[in-house]
């Protein structure tokens, strides 16, 4: 049995930094701490869950790492590790701590819970938990759909809260730095939605919670830059500029580890929209998706012909891709659900679209599984008159897609342009967003992560396996 007296704890006194501090007192309920390394994040999670088991009784928390080792080594090992803070009261007797479970059981009945969610199928382990408090560390290793259905876990009965703390929960908290398969997700549901930390009350749809991002720097962190005043210059010793601006400034619209990123410069690969010459022939691509979003893209292949772009001429080097519109298949702030149109819906949605255009469209390729299985999807996309191609799926054609890519993006950075580029017109702001964010496998470093948002970048990858010619200087007489 555990003692009911309450313990002395005034050994687990913390000095919060005044970052720390609001983030244990910001009212939001939904609170997404991101940024650099060594900004305290992991640290707040271990003792704000402490705090809160000790200040609430009876209070249900959870903090979720993805796998089991980044757990270990993250919080139970080393000198403010769990088993650290704690020790005084489990050699006390009030805090006792399952090893089996990692479990922390409060002398109040507050339980802390420890676990990872390594595979996408984890997550339903705990479909019948109610959780009083969700705590993710390194959020953008979940995958979206491990984030919501763990969200759906959070409720709040049978717990009286102190007045200090009503209101304030349930509650979720997720630290992260950029990049990671849910770079996307976090970057636009939070950092771009809740500005200079801005509280938005959410839909019903969305969780209904109260959201807010609040940044984390290194700088913000007195702590480490006392102790370790080193620490920044091993950073900066990482070499890659980018990575270390990310790393260092928590800056979100500079992701680590992503596939295009350090070749993607929205002075040279992002135009203003501009009219394509009269001869330039103007095709479209496809990647279907019905839960997941289905990606359309509009595309043309530059020759030599100059074109007027803000007023100014601009000519291509001949080969470039220009991609001219998109047709984006998701929720509204939801860039990984899609629409569940059925490939009828879609291409009415194409053939209204391309009313507007000033020529006529051809069929460009598209994900062969259109052609194939019991459903031929190309077939009733056909009925509306909208027809495809069928891409490279050739024997490593996925990889030499990705470099392709890579290298036109790349071929636009210089001052004068040598080898055919990739440009995207600034109405494609899905595309541009979904490519910029997208990050490698880990394991595969010349590969995509395939649980991220990859259907624009399939689809691109298709236009540009596609070996596209440029037009000839003969007008479009129809087709």
């Amino acid at each position: 049995m555990m003692q009911t007296p309450k313990p002395n704890t005034n050994h687990l006194k913390v000095s919060f930094t005044p970052n720390q501090k609001l983030w244990f007192q910001t009212p939001a309920t939904e609170t997404l701490i991101g940024g650099a390394f060594g900004g305290g994040k992991s640290f707040f999670l271990r003792w704000a869950s402490i705090l809160w088991a000790m200040e609430i009784p009876g209070l249900n928390i959870f903090l979720f790492r993805r796998t089991f080792p980044d757990l270990r080594v993250n919080h139970l090992v080393g000198p403010q590790s769990y088993l650290s803070i704690l020790e005084p009261l489990i050699s006390g007797g009030w805090v006792k701590y399952n090893s089996a479970h990692n479990t922390f059981k409060f002398w109040n009945g507050s339980v802390i819970t420890l676990s990872h969610l390594q595979q996408e199928a984890d997550m339903y382990r705990w479909q019948g938990s109610e959780i009083h408090c969700l705590l993710l560390d390194e959020g953008t290793t979940f995958t979206e759909a491990q984030y919501k259905f763990m969200r759906s876990r959070v409720r709040m009965t049978g717990v009286k809260i102190p007045k200090k703390w009503q209101g304030y929960f349930p509650k979720i908290l997720v630290s992260s730095n950029p990049g990671g398969i849910s770079h996307n997700y976090f970057k636009t549901g939070w950092v771009d939605m809740c500005p200079n930390q801005r509280i938005v009350k959410m839909p019903a749809e969305e969780g209904g919670l109260l959201r807010q991002y609040l940044p984390a720097r290194i700088y913000d962190n007195p702590y480490i830059m006392q102790q370790d005043p080193t620490y920044v210059q091993r950073i900066m010793g990482m070499g890659n500029t980018e990575l270390v601006t990310a790393m260092l400034e928590g800056d979100w619209n500079i992701p680590s580890g992503q596939m295009f990123s350090d070749v993607m410069d929205p002075a040279r690969n992002l135009v203003s929209d501009f009219r394509l010459p009269e001869h330039w022939i103007l095709k479209r691509a496809f990647d279907y998706g019905y839960s997941a979003p289905h990606s359309v893209l509009w595309y043309a292949v530059a020759d030599d012909t100059p074109c007027v772009i803000d007023g100014k001429q601009k000519t291509f080097t001949p080969g470039t891709i220009v991609v001219v519109d998109e047709l984006y298949g998701c929720k509204a702030n939801k860039p990984a659900e899609g629409l569940r149109w059925s490939p009828g819906d879609i291409a009415r949605a194409i053939e209204e679209k391309e009313r507007h255009f000033d020529r006529t469209v051809r069929p460009g390729p598209a994900d062969n599984s259109i052609f194939d299985g019991d459903q031929k999807i190309a077939e009733e996309m056909s009925v509306n008159n909208i027809n495809w191609t069928r891409s490279n799926k050739a024997p490593g054609s996925r990889k030499i897609g990705w470099q392709q890519m890579r290298q036109r993006f790349a071929a636009m950075i210089p001052e004068h342009q040598d080898e055919p580029g990739l440009v995207i017109m600034n109405k494609c702001q899905n595309l541009w967003r979904n490519l910029s964010g997208l990050p490698r496998d880990t394991n595969n470093l010349d590969d995509i992560n395939t649980k991220s948002i990859d259907h624009d970048a399939d689809t691109l990858r298709y236009i540009v396996l596609d070996r596209p010619k440029m037009a000839t200087m003969i007008p479009l007489q129809g087709y």
